[in-house]
């Protein structure tokens, strides 16, 4: 720019009246109180810096460039609109808290440094830049996990029951840490969820009922003996024993015994035959159901009985429905 020296400056500048420098020239000549101002050049698209002085009639100016610095300002703002627009993209609240400690560097208390649209939605308001503790009982429950998060340098996630806005509501909560004093924090209203399962609970609780009392309408009408034996096995994974695990009305009938349920056939020193034993294991191992028809020695009866498994692969019981075969021997004797 050439020098001005001698000239009327809005003779030489006449933009200076538009940018307003000429009326910050005339309020310092008139008050006699200097000023400082940041401006932007439209035509070499720079910003100054430019520092204005009473001297006599006058004024001294200093002028700086800060391009680079506001450059550098337009990208940190833009870097948190961005941040911004991350976080409050999900629909579930979302805040990063700074960690306030005290002299001791003890951690008393965390602050808003950002909370995205759906915690503002959630909340009802705008805690951006307020304490953690304002949110009064549910901020003191959940201070010992935040400090947690901080100290461990590791997430945590929890589940929490609140008393939030005059209602009971479920929150599936996140706390993730960034750096030494910053954690990243999500809560989603899970209380919908937490009512559907609810209610799916109660409905597969009521469908097992009735399912329940139907089998045990059938189980306590029939004629037929019903029996379920859990096979026990010795050291070496032999069968050895009978163990009843629930019989229907009819079994007495049927077989002469009373108040079997949880004993063994031992316990009755009923000396079941091996071969009895042999069936019902082959029965659990092979998942086949069978019929057949069998002496037995300690209830001196003939049976014709249908055994199936109860339970998948593996599983130790078998279910057996039967009845008294009336003969007046024992097959060979």
């Amino acid at each position: 720019m050439p020098l001005s020296l001698g000239k009327n400056l809005l003779d030489t500048q006449p933009g200076v009246v538009e940018d307003t420098t000429f009326e910050a020239f005339k309020q310092v000549v008139e008050t006699g109180i200097s000023q400082q101002y940041e401006k932007y050049n439209v035509q070499f698209d720079e910003w100054y810096c430019q520092s204005v002085v009473k001297l006599g009639d006058g004024v001294t100016t200093t002028t700086s460039d800060i391009t680079q610095r506001k450059k550098a300002e337009e990208s940190l703002r833009q870097s948190k609109d961005l941040l911004q627009k991350i976080i409050d993209a999900p629909n579930i609240g979302m805040a990063v808290y700074k960690a306030i400690r005290n002299e001791t560097g003890e951690i008393t208390d965390y602050y808003h440094e950002y909370i995205n649209r759906a915690s503002i939605e959630m909340l009802g308001e705008d805690f951006t830049g307020r304490l953690f503790s304002e949110h009064g009982e549910s901020a003191s429950t959940q201070l010992a996990q935040f400090n947690e998060t901080i100290a461990s340098n590791s997430g945590t996630s929890y589940v929490n029951e609140i008393e939030f806005r005059g209602r009971k509501a479920w929150f599936a909560i996140t706390n993730t840490p960034i750096g030494d004093d910053r954690l990243v924090h999500t809560r989603e209203d899970i209380t919908q969820r937490k009512n559907n399962q609810q209610q799916i609970l109660q409905l597969k609780e009521e469908i097992a009922k009735t399912a329940t009392d139907k089998y045990y309408s059938i189980f306590n009408s029939i004629d037929q003996g019903f029996c379920i034996y859990e096979i026990v096995y010795d050291e070496n994974q032999k069968p050895i024993d009978l163990e009843w695990v629930e019989v229907n009305p009819a079994y007495e009938k049927q077989t002469g015994l009373t108040n079997v349920t949880g004993k063994r056939h031992s316990d009755l020193n009923l000396n079941t035959e091996s071969c009895w034993l042999e069936i019902y294991e082959r029965v659990c191992k092979t998942g086949e159901a069978v019929r057949f028809e069998q002496w037995h020695q300690g209830t001196r009866r003939w049976y014709y009985t249908f055994t199936f498994r109860m339970g998948d692969q593996g599983s130790k019981q078998v279910a057996v429905v039967f009845y008294r075969h009336y003969r007046t021997q024992r097959a060979g004797s």
